[in-house]
């Protein structure tokens, strides 16, 4: 298995939590811009060409199925559904197409926010304290209410699962690791205004679900390959390809949200 990404968060990590949860061997690619000059991407008629899958776009997963053969897939919401379907811990299943489109309906939700965010991220003044008080306003606190609410103890099916020790396979769901994922880059962008701890943040909030459910995804201790890699230089650090979303970008924000709130206690 393969999953060939930008070096960036994009698109690309809830898949990569996925992958990493399930304890099975796979490989990573990382394309720079300069790598997806010409015709690499999208051409599967040129034999000379590096066909990366059926929309030119990344990421991508590659499954190899012997002889020469491959799976390709593209759109990361479809290959989240492969991911979680296939690479989960047997015997465990949605039991209801109801409760499927329940884990559903969060996984989009949370894709649906991140593409909101991340397309703001090439705006030039995205980062101004102006803007990132209407986000926060506009977009943010409204997905936490409604995530916080969705995902409360009466929610149904699990997000996260429990198997027993020594399996293997994911016990995470797509609909955990697109939400963790969005909760996790509020928290990063905003680390006072919904940053963890009971002092302020999500739980001052009232979004403690939502804080809940990224510590069950990045900081349970039984999810050591996650905890690892969250905490490494191989989680990047740039939020998209925008000259405007580097890491350093992100930091310079999340410092002055960090005075501002000093400022006034």
């Amino acid at each position: 298995m393969k999953l060939i990404c930008d070096p960036v968060r994009g698109r690309s990590e809830p898949l990569l939590l996925l992958l990493l949860d399930s304890g099975y061997d796979f490989s990573q690619k990382i394309l720079t811009p300069e790598d997806k000059l010409g015709d690499k991407l999208g051409d599967e008629s040129d034999d000379n060409a590096e066909y990366l899958g059926p929309f030119g776009c990344l990421p991508v997963f590659e499954v190899e199925m012997g002889e020469g053969r491959k799976w390709v897939i593209s759109e990361w919401g479809a290959i989240a559904d492969y991911l979680g379907n296939g690479l989960g811990i047997r015997g465990i299943r949605v039991e209801t197409p109801f409760a499927q489109a329940r884990l559903d309906m969060i996984r989009e939700a949370s894709a649906r926010f991140l593409d909101r965010l991340f397309h703001l991220t090439y705006q030039e003044d995205w980062l101004s304290p102006e803007s990132l008080c209407k986000t926060r306003e506009e977009l943010v606190f409204p997905f936490l209410a409604s995530l916080d609410r969705q995902i409360g103890t009466s929610f149904y099916p699990p997000l996260v699962y429990t198997a027993p020790q020594g399996m293997r396979g994911t016990t995470l769901t797509a609909a955990a690791c697109f939400s963790a994922y969005a909760v996790s880059l509020i928290v990063e962008l905003w680390p006072h205004s919904f940053g963890s701890g009971r002092e302020g943040g999500l739980v001052r909030a009232g979004f403690t679900n939502c804080e809940r459910i990224r510590d069950l995804v990045y900081s349970d201790p039984a999810r050591k390959k996650i905890c690892q890699w969250a905490s490494s230089s191989a989680r990047p650090g740039d939020w998209t390809l925008s000259p405007y979303a580097t890491q350093a970008d992100i930091c310079h924000a999340a410092a002055r949200d960090t005075g501002e709130r000093q400022g006034t206690q």
